[in-house]
C-alpha cells in the first residue's frame, strides 16, 4: 500500500514538474519580439547611465529611474519623470533584427531591446552621436492609451491661467481668484488653489475619465458644497495646453491656458519640523500688508542659531521648499514672504520698487523675524525666481549693507526687463562690493525658458570680478514655471554642505 502511494505520489509531481516545464518553455523560448509596437506600452527601468560624467546639456540631467514609453502608429510618447524629466513626442521607425531582439529609433536616439521572455528583457538606450546610453530592463504590455495626455493626473499639479469666465458660474466653493485657479492632484483628492489663496482647505473628490489620447475629463465634486464640475484638459504639447471648467447640469464656464508638473500634496507628507501660523507684516515704508509663513526644523532648539532661507513668492514656494527641507532633514528655517496684494510684485521686485522694498526686508521685516526665532547672521540665504530673481539680484548689489546675505538663488531672474537701468545700477554700485564666501545659485530654463539672458547676465556678473563672489550657472531641461523648486533643491544641498564642512 505504501509502494503504491509512493507511485502515485511520484507520478503527480513528475506530471506537475512538466506541466510547469512546458509553460516555462513557453514563456521562455518562444519570446520572438512582437512585429509591430503601435499600441504597447515599454516600462523602462533605467539602472545605468554611461559616461557618468561629462554629457552635455541636456543629458547631463539624466539620473536612473523609470522611463514609461507608448506607441501609436507614428509617433513615441516618452515620459520619465524619475529620469529628470525625459519627455519628447516624435516620429519613430521600428525593426525586428532578429529572433530575440529589436530596435526603434526616434529624432535623437535609438534603443535596442533584447527579449528574454515574451514581456520583459534588457535594453541599451543609444542617445545618439555617440554621446551616450542609458542601460537597464524593460517590460512591455498592451495599452489603448496613446497621445500626449497622461495615463493618470495622480500626482500632477495643474497651474491654470484664468482667460474666460462666465459670469453665471457659480463660485461658491472655490478658493477666491481672479488671474490663477490650481489644481492639484492627490491619491483620492483635488486641492484647488488660487493666486489669492494658497492653503489647502479647497478639496474635492474626482474622478478621472480618460477622453481622446489628447485630452483627460474629470467630474470633481466638493463634499460640503453644491458645488460640481466637470474639468477638462486638452494637451498642445507634452506639459501644456487649454482647460474648460464646466459646471454640471449648466453650460457655464471658465477656462484657460495650463501648464502641469509632478506635485506632492501635503497631506501625502508627515512633516517632522513644525508649520507656525500664516501670519501678515505690514511695511511702513511701502504701505502694504505681507502674508508670510516659517518653517522651523525638527527638534527646533532656543539654544542653538539656524541658517534661514528667506523665499520670496511664498504663495507659490512654501510647500514645495518646506517639504523639500523637511524631507531631507536639513537645520534650515524657511520664511516665505508672500507677494502682497494686486500682483505687488510686479512693482517691489523690479527697480521701480526694489529699492523701497529692500529698505522695508533689511529694516523692518528681517530684524522682526530675527527677534522671534534663533537664526545665525552668518547664515542667511535669499531665493527668488522670474521676478523674484531680479530682487534677488538687487539684494546682491546692497550686499554691503547689514544685514545681508551669504548665500543668493536666482532661479530663471526675468533679466530681459529694464536691462539698461540695471546695468546702470550695477556700473554705480558693483565697482565697491566686497565679500568673503559669498554664492549665487542662476537656474535657466531650456524649454520655454530665459536661456540666452540668464547666460548673458552671468557674463555680467563675470565681467565685474567680484571679490569673495562665486557664481553657479546651471541650465535645466525644464519649463520657466517648473525650475524654482530643482534649483532650489540643488542649492540648499550645496549651502548645507559647505555649513558641516
Amino acid at each position: 500500500m505504501k509502494t503504491l502511494l509512493f507511485i502515485i505520489i511520484s507520478i503527480f509531481t513528475i506530471n506537475h514538474a512538466f506541466a510547469e516545464k512546458v509553460k516555462y518553455d513557453k514563456e521562455h523560448s518562444n519570446f520572438s519580439p512582437p512585429a509591430t509596437l503601435y499600441g504597447k506600452q515599454l516600462t523602462l527601468e533605467v539602472k545605468t547611465i554611461t559616461p557618468e560624467e561629462g554629457l552635455p546639456f541636456p543629458l547631463n540631467y539624466l539620473k536612473p529611474g523609470t522611463l514609461i514609453e507608448r506607441f501609436d502608429e507614428q509617433y513615441i510618447v516618452s515620459r520619465g519623470f524619475d529620469v529628470h524629466f525625459i519627455d519628447y513626442y516624435s516620429e519613430y521607425t521600428y525593426t525586428v533584427l532578429n529572433q530575440s531582439t529589436a530596435t526603434y529609433k526616434s529624432e535623437f536616439s535609438t534603443n535596442v531591446l533584447t527579449f528574454t521572455s515574451r514581456k520583459q528583457g534588457t535594453f541599451v538606450y543609444d542617445l545618439g552621436n555617440g554621446l551616450g546610453a542609458m542601460k537597464g530592463t524593460f517590460s512591455i504590455r498592451e495599452t489603448d492609451l496613446t497621445g500626449l495626455a497622461p495615463e493618470t493626473v495622480k500626482n500632477n499639479g495643474f497651474s491654470m491661467v484664468v482667460t474666460q469666465k462666465d459670469p453665471g458660474f457659480p463660485v461658491e466653493g472655490l478658493p477666491p481668484f481672479d488671474q490663477m485657479l490650481n489644481h492639484y492632484f492627490g491619491k483620492n483628492k483635488v486641492f484647488v488653489r488660487s493666486e489669492q489663496y494658497d492653503e489647502w482647505e479647497y478639496e474635492a473628490k474626482y474622478k478621472e475619465n480618460r477622453q481622446q489620447d489628447n485630452s483627460t475629463s474629470l467630474d470633481v465634486k466638493f463634499p460640503h458644497s453644491n458645488l460640481n464640475y466637470t474639468l477638462t484638459f486638452t494637451y498642445q504639447n507634452m506639459r501644456a495646453g487649454i482647460w474648460k471648467m464646466t459646471e454640471e447640469g449648466s453650460e457655464a464656464s471658465i477656462s484657460g491656458n495650463f501648464t502641469y508638473t509632478l506635485i506632492n500634496p501635503p497631506t501625502n507628507h508627515k512633516y517632522k519640523g513644525t508649520i507656525a501660523d500664516k501670519k501678515t507684516y505690514f511695511s511702513q515704508i511701502t504701505g502694504v500688508s505681507y502674508p508670510y509663513r516659517v518653517y522651523l526644523p525638527e527638534n527646533y532648539d532656543t539654544d542653538k542659531e539656524y541658517p534661514v532661507i528667506y523665499a520670496t513668492d511664498g504663495q507659490w514656494v512654501f510647500w514645495d521648499f518646506s517639504r523639500e527641507i523637511d524631507k531631507e532633514g536639513y537645520d534650515f528655517i524657511l520664511v516665505a514672504i508672500e507677494q502682497g496684494p494686486n500682483n505687488r510684485r510686479i512693482i517691489d521686485y523690479t527697480i521701480t520698487g526694489a529699492n523701497d522694498y529692500i529698505q522695508f526686508f533689511k529694516t523692518e521685516f528681517m530684524p522682526y523675524i530675527e527677534s522671534q526665532y534663533r537664526i545665525s547672521d552668518k547664515n542667511r540665504t535669499v531665493q527668488g525666481a522670474s521676478l523674484g530673481g531680479l530682487i534677488v539680484s538687487s539684494f546682491l548689489y546692497d550686499h554691503n549693507t547689514t544685514p545681508s546675505f551669504q548665500n543668493y538663488i536666482s532661479s530663471e531672474g526675468a533679466y530681459q526687463l529694464f536691462q539698461p537701468d540695471y546695468i546702470a545700477v550695477e556700473e554705480a554700485l558693483l565697482p565697491s562690493w566686497s565679500g568673503s564666501g559669498v554664492n549665487l545659485f542662476l537656474d535657466s530654463a531650456s524649454a520655454a525658458g530665459l536661456v540666452f539672458e540668464v547666460e548673458k547676465y552671468y557674463n555680467r556678473m563675470n565681467s565685474y570680478q567680484l571679490p569673495g563672489l562665486q557664481i553657479h550657472l546651471k541650465e535645466r531641461h525644464l519649463t520657466h514655471v517648473q525650475i524654482a523648486l530643482p534649483a532650489f533643491k540643488d542649492a540648499i544641498e550645496y549651502i548645507d554642505d559647505r555649513i558641516n564642512d
